[in-house]
């Protein structure tokens, strides 16, 4: 008897095991599988998510760069004088804040110094933010002027610009410093887009130095950079 229930449940298993084989081929034949399925609703999921608007990409952007996003007020109006190029680094890859503190610091200097080579330096570029939504700026002392906006809500500055740098419109956040300095911050390619039509606006070659600059910023994960302001 115990003989007979042992050769039953081996039976029994090389059933299942052969129903399982045959079900694993099937899924392979007509292109489905558990794993399948699950890549493929990340994938829409993620599709969705990427096709969530603009406000979406914004909240994702201020809560890389701020951590915590918060409703704030901040006066932009006045005049604005570049620094130099502005870096976050926001990586989970950064060990510390101070590690990432001084990479950025890093990263700052070696942009500094490929954009000093086509003019682009501390003192060369001047902002004046307007009441009424409206700024002027010089840059590598051409004139340019455009529309502003701020939102609150997720500390996000839109400037739109006019025919002069091409319709160019980038979106960023605002971010205090310590010492008393503003940096906005936009994604690599809408900066570098800036770079681009500025030096193409001033007849300046800009192959080398957007290529260059390309390469280096494509090197760092969750990088975003812009300018660094001050009064």
């Amino acid at each position: 008897m115990k003989r007979l229930f042992v050769v039953l449940l081996a039976v029994s298993m090389m059933s299942l095991g052969a129903n399982a084989q045959l079900s694993n081929l099937f899924n392979r034949l007509t292109g489905k599988s558990s794993q399948t399925t699950t890549t493929t609703t990340s994938t829409e999921s993620t599709s969705s998510s990427s096709q969530g608007g603009t406000l979406e990409s914004i909240l994702g952007m201020a809560t890389s760069i701020l951590g915590n996003v918060t409703t704030s007020s901040y006066d932009l109006t006045g005049k604005w004088t570049y620094k130099g190029c502005a870096i976050a680094l926001t990586s989970s890859n950064t060990l510390s804040q101070l590690a990432g503190q001084a990479a950025e610091g890093t990263v700052e200097s070696k942009v500094d110094e490929y954009l000093a080579k086509v003019g682009i330096k501390s003192g060369v570029i001047t902002f004046t933010f307007n009441s009424d939504g409206s700024f002027s700026a010089t840059m590598l002392k051409i004139p340019f002027n455009g529309t502003w906006t701020y939102d609150n809500s997720t500390s996000a500055v839109t400037l739109k610009f006019g025919k002069t740098l091409q319709w160019l419109s980038m979106t960023g956040i605002i971010k205090s410093t310590l010492s008393g300095e503003t940096k906005i911050l936009f994604t690599a390619d809408k900066f570098l887009a800036f770079v681009k039509n500025l030096l193409s606006s001033a007849k300046v070659s800009s192959s080398t130095t957007v290529s260059t600059l390309t390469s280096l910023l494509d090197s760092y994960e969750g990088l975003y950079i812009g300018f660094k302001l001050a009064r």
